[in-house]
Order: structure tokens, then C-alpha cells, then sequence
């Protein structure tokens, strides 16, 4: 069978869809749960304390309640996706949302010391910006999911 074959058998399945769809509805339900444990509140405070996207959720809501915070949205956007399949408009605010919130995350690269550095002469990301790389991946699939739920809408 061709490649080219294969390809159209795929999209005519909407594997692309189904697959990425899954996979951060995956991450943000499980991201999102964590966010709700005193260690994953203590691991993501030195981002939030950076940002000056998020860093007046401390302020306002303190260190559990701004990872708990962020965990609503998440598990919020997840919920969105899967109603997208039913209801595409809702689908498309909520890949806007995966969108908003993978853009603030990729940010920090930017806002917090320590997430790049240069070892054996090699500048590149840190263990927290190990962490954070994955979404420039994931802001894409959110990308993705918009203008999949946009041409259903």
C-alpha cells in the first residue's frame, strides 16, 4: 500500500483528530488532578511567582488554592474538547483556551531563572524547562483542534 494511501485512509478516519483530541484532554485531566496535591502546588510555584500572566493568582488565592485554581481550568478545557465533538463552537473556545494557557506555560521559559543554561557549552533547557517544552507541542495540537471544531462549526 502507498504512503499516500495510507494517508488519506487516515484522515478519512479522522485518526489525527481522535488521537490528539484524547491525548490533551489525557494530559489536562491528569495535569489537572495533580494540581490539587500540596507537592505539584509547591512544584509549579516558582513559575507562577514569574508570571506576569498568573503570578496574582499567590496573591489572591495563596499557593494550594492557585494550583487548584489552575487544575479547574485545565480539567474545564478538557470538558470543552469533548463537548467540541457534539457542540463545535464550544469546542473551538475551549482549544482557545488549551491555546492561552500552553502559550502562558511556554512563557515561562522566558519569566523564570533557571529554566535554560549552558552545559558542556550547549545552551538548552534545564530539568523545569525539560518540563516545560512539551507545550510548544501541545499549544500546536490546541492549534490544530481549533481549526478541526472551526470548519465543523
Amino acid at each position: 500500500m502507498q504512503l499516500r494511501t495510507i494517508a488519506a485512509k487516515t484522515q478519512a478516519k479522522n485518526l489525527p483528530f481522535i488521537v490528539i483530541s484524547i491525548g490533551i484532554c489525557l494530559v489536562l485531566f491528569w495535569i489537572g488532578l495533580l494540581k490539587f496535591t500540596p507537592t505539584e502546588a509547591e512544584g509549579i510555584s516558582a513559575f507562577i511567582d514569574h508570571s506576569p500572566f498568573i503570578g496574582w493568582t499567590h496573591t489572591l488565592l495563596g499557593k494550594q488554592g492557585a494550583s487548584m485554581f489552575i487544575g479547574i481550568i485545565e480539567w474545564l478545557t478538557a470538558i470543552g474538547i469533548i463537548v467540541g465533538n457534539f457542540k463545535p463552537k464550544i469546542g473551538m473556545i475551549a482549544s482557545i483556551m488549551a491555546m492561552l494557557m500552553f502559550l502562558v506555560t511556554t512563557s515561562f521559559f522566558i519569566t523564570t531563572p533557571g529554566t535554560v543554561a549552558t552545559t558542556d557549552g550547549v545552551w538548552g533547557p534545564t530539568h523545569p524547562g525539560e518540563f516545560l517544552i512539551k507545550d510548544v507541542t501541545l499549544f500546536g495540537a490546541s492549534m490544530y483542534l481549533f481549526t478541526y471544531f472551526g470548519q465543523r462549526a
